[in-house]
């Protein structure tokens, strides 16, 4: 290899450098937008609910039914009263579902936008081209 091959290569090289590290520039910017971190908590939260087993085996069930009994959980699932409760809050937590009192029982539903949103951006991420280096 001769010295202009080599002078090219290098200089190829520090141009991908630069446009990488732009582009890492670009990303560092939006993750430390305000409205970026509420989302990616957002995001955590519903994923971290969902990634537990019995909590999506609730989820199933409570979309499946669209509207369900706490008893009713706890029978399908062969969870402890206590046990189907916490992973109730987790749930509630994370925006997906909501509880309603009509006396002394109390129903679990879904809220279904929150399910659609965490979807949709989900997409977009998968949507995302990555430039190859050229």
């Amino acid at each position: 290899m001769d010295n202009k091959e080599l002078t090219k290569i290098s200089r190829a090289l520090a141009d991908s450098v630069r446009q990488r590290n732009k582009q890492l520039t670009t990303i560092s910017r939006a993750l430390a937008d305000p409205a970026s971190v509420r989302l990616n908590e957002q995001l955590t939260k519903i994923s971290r609910a969902l990634a537990d087993p019995a909590r999506l085996r609730i989820y199933e069930a409570i979309a499946g039914l669209g509207e369900v009994i706490c008893g009713e959980l706890v029978t399908m699932t062969g969870l402890a009263p206590g046990t189907v409760s916490h992973h109730l809050k987790v749930l509630a937590e994370a925006h997906l579902i909501v509880s309603r009192r009509d006396g002394q029982f109390i129903s679990q539903l879904l809220i279904p936008e929150t399910m659609k949103g965490y979807t949709e951006v989900l997409a977009r991420f998968s949507r995302r081209r990555r430039k190859q280096p050229t």
